[in-house]
């Protein structure tokens, strides 16, 4: 099969009829077939690409991303058709961007290739990225972008800082201890024993061995080293200062090499007396215990209390003096969870240990969660104890419970966004549609004759029900935000006074409402008429709650937004705030409904009672006017909404004072019919 493009004139006569046609076949095999491998050779690169764990990327001179493998596009938390042909400052973190900026004009202005290693925070954890940034010339070689390949060196770095950590602390380790620390070294073809680290200067140690001990040292070391365990033994050596031979302990632990066998020991050597031992070891074991940060208890298997560390001391408030022999359980756990921990106590005196978080009580009553850890051991006369490692988590949890929080807030919100979204697209197509309708119907009116009414009055109905259908796609609108506002700075106070008088004709006469203007400063930047859409909204789904009456408080005051208050609601930013709060006694909402209240086309009511759109275009117009709200509900306790919307830099800047009032218009008096409408 050949590939052929022809391209070619006709020819007309003097008639202007065609009677030939000249033309040229070229035959571009050749270069269909060059298309046809260059595409092949495009997705094995591709394939390559996305196999490979580092991350790659390439950007053209305006630092716009023209490739991106599956590890780079994964990194970033984006699809592909967000990554490509967009900006690098659009798809990775500002902060890394900033780094990259100079590296990249670097490159693109002629520089060599070079890698960089940055430390960044991703998903609130910290990784070590070494990004390396190549140019990419054209013949002439001249630089037409970078491409970036990057790879996740945190596992490395972290095993590294751990590495260097751990050689400062044993390094501190050694430095800090009052014993003499030794290495017995096994890879050389003569095994030795030196020593490490000590105090004061020592002779070679084996010369202070007493005769023969040397040997017999170096033979049980290798024994161990076979066995690969550790190493104990007491040897005779002399003690340059006392001028004779001492008792020495000499304890070392293997050090294995790839393989698992053992390369070296290194270990402590310790100046032994029958008293100076216990006493050591007795110290040693206190210490260690008061040490960790963890309440530490030791008792029999009836429960009672043998060992209670300073830790345990600090946390439940008692001595160890005071509450020696006492019964643990009655001590710390609440009357209410006793049993629970009865039987938990009761396995593990059988031998089976136990991890979990239960309830505690302080000798000031205070209870707190805890996480214990229970298991059975002995003691130095072989009777067996339970030994409980406890720690207060109470703030941890209280922690994990806000984070848990925060993050259900911003599933919310991303999800509220994306119906916004398609609730925009819906509105605008719907919209469309119904101009169409509206149009169609009054040129129909003009054109019917009077005599046909029926076909009128059909017509008309067709026009009022696309009228009514268009008021719900500025509804949707609004929710969306895509709704065109009228703002000016306004009277927050002047509109709900305003309003609330209509609203009183509106919710009936057994709701009454109360107005608290507190708000001094008071000035926002809104839509008038969105502002009063918001009150009656709210007032016609309080007036539902409350079928046999109650009352509607709404109340404004200034207030500013810290950093501690936008930790609990991810909408909110630091400034000054105007707030209204509308709050209502009606029956309430449960926790399960409050999560989809503004959410379009969700209603409690029956059938036919209401769309669904009065709180979902409360939260669209919120949101267009830069501000956010919140919900609180208990079932039988009524409702408070509170709404929060930026306080005018105007008012801001004038502090208390007053501002003019726009002027009225005036209204000409005139002869007229007033019609009033009571129900």
């Amino acid at each position: 099969m050949i590939w052929l493009v022809s391209s070619g004139k006709a020819d007309y006569d003097e008639n202007g009829k065609p009677w030939r046609v000249v033309g040229i076949v070229q035959d571009i095999t050749l270069r269909k077939e060059s298309e046809e491998r260059l595409r092949q050779t495009r997705i094995l690169i591709r394939l390559m690409a996305d196999v490979v764990p580092a991350m790659i990327a390439y950007v053209d001179r305006e630092l716009i991303c023209h490739f991106a493998n599956k590890a780079f596009l994964k990194s970033c938390g984006l699809p592909i058709e967000k990554v490509l042909n967009r900006h690098l400052s659009e798809i990775v973190d500002e902060s890394l961007f900033r780094k990259m900026v100079p590296c990249m004009k670097g490159i693109l202005m002629g520089g060599k290739a070079f890698s960089r290693q940055e430390k960044i925070e991703q998903n609130n954890q910290v990784k070590y990225w070494s990004i390396n940034y190549i140019p990419h010339t054209d013949d002439s070689g001249i630089v037409r972008g970078c491409f970036l390949f990057i790879l996740d060196i945190t596992e490395a770095q972290l095993a590294l800082e751990f590495l260097r950590e751990s050689e400062n602390r044993f390094a501190s380790l050694v430095k800090s201890t009052t014993q003499i620390v030794w290495v017995g070294s096994l890879e050389d073809k003569e095994p030795k024993i030196f020593i490490l680290y000590s105090q004061n200067e020592e002779p070679k140690l084996k010369e202070c061995f007493y005769s023969g001990d040397y040997e017999k040292a170096l033979k049980e070391l290798k024994k161990a080293a076979i066995e690969k365990k550790a190493y104990e033994a007491e040897y005779r050596i002399f003690n340059p200062q006392k001028q004779n031979y001492h008792k020495y302990l000499l304890k070392g632990f293997p050090v294995f090499d790839r393989e698992g066998n053992v390369r070296e020991f290194i270990g402590t050597m310790t100046d032994l007396t029958e008293k100076e031992l216990a006493e050591r070891e007795i110290r040693f074991q206190a210490n260690l215990l008061n040490m960790v940060n963890q309440a530490i208890i030791t008792t029999d298997l009836k429960g009672r209390i043998l060992y209670w560390n300073k830790f345990a001391e600090a946390l439940y408030g008692w001595k160890f003096e005071e509450i020696r022999g006492e019964q643990i359980l009655e001590l710390i756990i609440p009357e209410e969870i006793l049993s629970i921990a009865k039987e938990i106590t009761a396995e593990v005196a059988k031998g089976s240990a136990w991890s979990g978080e239960i309830q505690m009580k302080k000798r000031d009553g205070s209870k707190f969660t805890a996480s214990c850890e229970l298991s059975l051991a002995t003691d130095e006369r072989g009777e067996p104890v339970v030994i409980g490692l406890i720690q207060d988590i109470t703030d941890r949890k209280e922690a994990e419970r806000a984070l848990q929080e925060s993050l259900e807030q911003l599933r919310q919100a991303q999800k509220l966004e994306s119906i916004g979204r398609l609730a925009s697209g819906i509105a605008h197509d719907f919209n469309n549609m119904l101009t169409a309708i509206r149009g169609y119907s009054d040129l129909a009116l003009r054109q019917l004759k009077d005599d046909n009414k029926a076909l009128r009055h059909s017509i008309e109905e067709i026009r009022k029900a696309a009228e009514r259908s268009s008021s719900l796609t500025q509804q949707l609108l609004a929710f969306s935000r895509r709704q065109i506002m009228q703002t000016k700075v306004i009277d927050i106070n002047q509109i709900i006074k305003e309003t609330v008088f209509l609203l009183q004709h509106l919710i009936g006469e057994n709701i009454s409402i109360v107005v608290f203007p507190n708000s001094k400063l008071r000035f926002v930047e809104a839509d008038p008429s969105q502002l009063s859409q918001i009150l009656i909204n709210l007032a016609t789904n309080s007036r539902d709650a409350m079928p046999n009456g109650g009352t509607i408080t709404i109340e404004t005051e200034d207030v500013f937004l810290d950093e501690k208050f936008i930790a609990r609601d991810i909408e909110a930013k630091v400034g000054h705030y105007v707030k209204i709060s509308f709050k209502d006694t009606g029956h309430g909402m449960d926790s399960e409904t409050i999560k989809h209240i503004f959410e379009p086309f969700f209603t409690t009511k029956p059938v036919g009672a209401g769309t669904g759109l009065g709180l979902s275009t409360v939260y669209g117009v919120v949101k267009q006017l830069n501000g956010f709200i919140t919900c609180e509900s208990q079932l039988g306790k009524g409702t408070v909404f509170e709404i929060f919307l930026p306080l005018s830099e105007k008012a801001l800047s004038a502090g208390e004072e007053t501002y003019e009032e726009e002027e009225k218009p005036k209204i000409k008096a005139e002869k007229g019919l007033v019609l009033l409408v009571e129900d």
